[in-house]
C-alpha cells in the first residue's frame, strides 16, 4: 500500500511484512521461498495500490520478472 494512503496510517510495518512481499528483489525471493517451502501453490501479485503511478507498477511488475520468478526457478 502508499505510506501516504490514509488508510495505511494504521498499518505497522510488521503487519505489512506479514501479508505483503513490499522489498527489494533478493529479500522477495527469499520471502517466496519461504512460502513455497511451506507448500504454497498459488499466489495474487498485486503491483500496488489504487493511485499507484503506472510507471511504478510497470517498474515493480518488469522487476519480479526479471529479477525475482528466474531466482525461485533455482
Amino acid at each position: 500500500t502508499r505510506t501516504d494512503a490514509a488508510h495505511a496510517a494504521g498499518l505497522s510495518d510488521e503487519f505489512v511484512d506479514w501479508f505483503a512481499i513490499a522489498a527489494p528483489p533478493a529479500e522477495a525471493t527469499l520471502r517466496l521461498r519461504k512460502l513455497a517451502a511451506l507448500g504454497l501453490d498459488f499466489l495474487w501479485i498485486i503491483p500496488g495500490s489504487t493511485g499507484i503511478p503506472r510507471d511504478v507498477a510497470a517498474a515493480s511488475l518488469a522487476s519480479l520478472a526479471r529479477d525475482v520468478a528466474p531466482a525461485l526457478r533455482a
